[in-house]
């Protein structure tokens, strides 16, 4: 059973990712979500990181649509995310390989934008607002990430951090900032009903 804080950290990857506004996911968010990274990351011609960020939210979609679209409508509204998620990635290491490790991996790579397999502060920056991460939460969110301090996140930091988000409820991990600053209105240790 999901906690407070860990539905609240799945509702805001959700309102991410829900980026026709209208409180479904359906392809083409993850069309116009793979484009905005794309345009917003990458340079014109690195086709083949672009094929790589679009191929990873195609396949997310894939993963997506078995798991979530029980009424047969090609759409996920944020309670059915929410329970696919709970029910094949929290927890389930298998499932998290699956559905959500492939295409972070490929916007890891797509942020990084010189290719020396770190992300300093103007790259992690740059992908924050792409995602709608409040300009204040950003220097936040990167000292969180940079888990050694060393001035970079490096790809082991941002992994952890992103099995963190979708495995942990500890409200000051690097994980609770991976995707901006989780709001909620109860107490993280509580569960839902």
């Amino acid at each position: 059973m999901l906690t407070n804080f860990q539905q609240s950290k799945l509702e805001l990857r959700f309102g991410q990712l829900d980026a026709l506004r209208d409180g479904y996911l359906d392809k083409r968010d993850l069309e116009v979500t793979a484009q905005r990274l794309c345009d917003e990351l990458l340079p014109a011609d690195s086709a083949d990181q672009r094929r790589a960020v679009y191929d990873s939210h195609r396949y997310l979609w894939g993963m997506l649509v078995p798991l979530a679209d029980h009424d047969g409508d090609h759409r996920i509204s944020l309670q059915e995310y929410v329970q696919a998620l709970e029910a094949h990635v929290v927890g389930n290491p298998q499932g998290y390989q699956l559905c959500v490790a492939r295409t972070m991996k490929a916007l890891f790579d797509a942020m990084d934008g010189n290719g020396d397999g770190c992300l300093d502060r103007a790259e992690v920056s740059k992908m924050a607002t792409t995602l709608g991460v409040a300009e204040s939460d950003v220097d936040i969110m990167f000292d969180k990430l940079d888990a050694n301090r060393d001035g970079v996140i490096s790809e082991a930091e941002y992994l952890a951090a992103l099995h963190d988000f979708y495995h942990g409820d500890d409200p000051d991990s690097a994980g609770s900032y991976l995707f901006g600053r989780v709001s909620m209105e109860t107490a993280p240790d509580q569960k839902n009903p």
